[in-house]
């Protein structure tokens, strides 16, 4: 793999846009794949504990916020919109459920989850209107966190947990959501399992990269080779809502897995790492680079380095040990 690292200073809001990452809540200024640092964009800062960011599809919108917290602010070109704030229930111990989608109507939404942990809804970024908000929802009891759209934008995943705590991952159908807000209420996920799952990534709009981390809890001890396991993956099918034959993996990963390709993935348990998740083999690592040990959407503290995927390049970015390292696979 390609590294390429950049010594900032003091960072707190990186993720990615285009070819660079950028620190909205420091002025936006942008670190590059070549090494090279760019000037501020704009002449606005936000000195509060902000320590996580993502940016729309265009770079047009941001949300900056606290990983651990209740509060988070709405910028659009580097200018802030509004403030945004979740549920305080659990909340400093769990990751904000927060992503952009860009819908067939043209419409750029912030998903997240205003009115309730358990309810997930759509915010219309420009007017702030909660499409979804009907008095007729009924949400299940699940905290919503770490949120994930597919590459059309269309299904959005929730890697969250349910009592006591475990961790699942629900899948939804954003367009079906705006038209049915219902739909968003209970979700859909793979519910032949025998233990539970922090991991989970888009290889592409029908197929989900799904893992169960070696120190995951196992709900069935009888389970068979068909079935997911602590320490393996398969992939799901889920418009056939098929699993493939799961593979045991070679070493411990936790729940930063992300999907390159049909076969590929990084995973950040202790250093990066891509693993062939056809064969749960070890391809490629970089020892030099300390990516934490995360393997939920649970953090009771704030002490995992950022790490920021880049769906489109397939490029990961981490600020660690006070050093912004970007990663390339070169297989």
């Amino acid at each position: 793999m390609k590294r390429v690292s950049h010594k900032p200073g003091i960072v707190n809001t990186l993720c990615w846009f285009d070819d660079s990452v950028i620190d909205w809540s420091s002025s936006a200024k942008r670190y590059y794949t070549s090494g090279e640092q760019s000037e501020v964009l704009f002449h606005y800062s936000y000195p509060y504990s902000f320590d996580r960011a993502i940016s729309s599809d265009d770079g047009v919108y941001a949300f900056i916020y606290c990983r651990t917290g209740t509060k988070g602010l709405l910028l659009k070109n580097g200018q802030f919109l509004r403030e945004i704030n979740r549920s305080d229930y659990y909340a400093d111990q769990y990751e904000y459920p927060v992503c952009f989608a860009s819908l067939s109507d043209g419409i750029t939404y912030l998903v997240h989850c205003p009115v309730e942990y358990c309810r997930i809804d759509l915010e219309n970024v420009e007017t702030g209107e909660i499409v979804t908000n009907r008095e007729d929802r009924n949400a299940a009891d699940f905290f919503h966190s770490r949120l994930l759209v597919s590459p059309d934008n269309s299904k959005l995943i929730s890697r969250g947990w349910a009592w006591h705590p475990y961790s699942d991952v629900k899948i939804f159908d954003l367009e079906l959501a705006v038209k049915e807000p219902c739909s968003l209420d209970e979700g859909m996920g793979y519910h032949d399992l025998s233990s539970e799952l922090a991991c989970a990534s888009f290889i592409d709009n029908e197929r989900i990269l799904l893992a169960s981390h070696q120190r995951a809890d196992l709900f069935n001890d009888e389970a068979n080779g068909s079935q997911i396991v602590p320490g393996s993956m398969a992939i799901w099918n889920i418009e056939k809502n098929s699993l493939s034959q799961p593979v045991k993996s070679a070493c411990p990963f936790d729940c930063n897995l992300y999907a390159i390709n049909d076969c590929l993935a990084w995973d950040m348990h202790d250093y990066p790492k891509i693993i062939d998740f056809a064969t749960g083999k070890i391809v490629d690592e970089c020892r030099e680079v300390f990516s934490g040990r995360q393997d939920s959407s649970i953090v009771a503290d704030n002490l995992q380095p950022a790490i920021t995927f880049n769906s489109i390049t397939k490029q990961v970015a981490i600020y660690s040990n006070s050093m912004i390292e970007i990663l390339t696979n070169e297989l």
